[in-house]
């Protein structure tokens, strides 16, 4: 799963939204990565870092952002997984 830069510009809005309401550890990693990219000297990384960072402290974004789950039988490929990733994408606490 690695992406080259156009790439990733091409599809920043929709890969973006998934750290939306993730919370304050990610809006952590987020600001580290985006210090990182900054000594660098990736204007690129600058700019999604903040993003990131910002979003991930947005709370209360995703249809399932109040809700709270506990899935068991999540190995890769199964049904269970896949609920969990639209739980996730969803903005639940999984």
């Amino acid at each position: 799963w690695l992406m080259d830069e156009g790439d990733i510009d091409a599809d920043w809005a929709r890969l973006s939204e998934r750290f939306e309401g993730t919370g304050h550890i990610v809006g952590t990693q987020a600001t580290f990565w985006q210090g990182k990219a900054l000594a660098a000297g990736r204007g690129a990384g600058v700019e999604r870092g903040v993003d990131l960072a910002a979003g991930a402290e947005n709370p209360g974004s995703g249809r399932y952002c109040e809700e709270v789950a506990v899935v068991t039988g999540a190995s890769k490929g199964s049904i269970a997984a896949s609920v969990v990733a639209q739980l996730l994408d969803g903005g639940a606490t999984v």
